[in-house]
């Protein structure tokens, strides 16, 4: 795989191992009653979901650490405002303020630095979308131009 799509495998089945009732399989198909985690699309099916999208911002070809941002939304089901709110609460008990965490045999969060959050609204459907945006230190992948030991 990648580094992002290991970095989003690596968190999906974090908080799937810590939040009751939460599901992850990449092809996105998940059993009733299941909150799903999808990567990067809001699907308009099921009502309650989880969507993480990862988007680096610091990186330099030489360093073996970069910097990005995880958003992570969830969306609770019609007239159910409460619940996008705890499965937020739930995740951020799982990442906030944690170091080395790690996703894959290569990747790793080094620390994750702060949480904002905020509310994307209610849908035509009355489902309440919040999200919450934590900064992250991650270590990546060596490579040819990225030794383990980095460019100090």
């Amino acid at each position: 795989m990648t580094d992002s799509l290991d970095l989003l495998d690596g968190v999906s089945n974090i908080i799937v191992s810590g939040v009751p009732g939460t599901a992850f399989n990449a092809p996105g198909t998940y059993p009733a009653g299941a909150t799903g985690i999808f990567h990067m699309l809001m699907p308009a099916t099921p009502d309650e979901v989880i969507v993480l999208t990862w988007v680096p911002q610091v990186e330099h070809q030489s360093m073996p650490q970069g910097s990005g941002l995880l958003q992570v939304r969830c969306r609770g089901a019609a007239n159910k405002p409460r619940r996008p709110l705890e499965l937020l609460d739930q995740i951020a008990v799982l990442f906030l303020g944690k170091l080395t965490i790690p996703l894959s045999a290569t990747v790793q969060i080094m620390q994750v630095r702060d949480r904002v959050r905020a509310p994307l609204g209610m849908d035509d459907s009355k489902r309440w979308d919040w999200t919450d945006n934590y900064t992250l230190d991650v270590a990546y992948t060596p490579t040819a131009g990225r030794p383990a030991s980095g460019n100090w």
